[in-house]
């Protein structure tokens, strides 16, 4: 049988081991999340880009012409609920 100080010392280790998965969970909750974030900005960019160029000969004729549509298109550009800025979403619109 164990004694006190045994039990105390196993019950040290446990807590210890119990604080090391912990932060190897939170580390591993955190790539994930920026895994998540990543795939979804490519997402959204990958519809963005399906949406404005949709017809790049359109575009280019558009752009070659001096159609203003083709200038509005990059200055404000937009997908579903969000603004897209050079690094990705912006913000939502409201």
């Amino acid at each position: 049988m164990k004694n006190t100080t045994e039990l105390y010392g196993e019950l040290l280790e446990t807590q210890e081991d119990l604080l090391k998965l912990t932060k190897k969970f939170n580390k591993v909750l955190e790539h994930k999340a920026k895994i998540t974030e990543e795939l979804n900005w490519f997402r959204v960019y990958g519809n963005y880009i399906g949406k404005v160029y949709s017809n790049v000969d359109a575009e280019a004729c558009g752009y070659a012409d001096g159609d203003e549509e083709y200038e509005e298109n990059m200055e404000k550009p937009k997908i579903g609920f969000y603004e897209i800025n050079s690094l990705g979403i912006a913000k939502k619109i409201k």
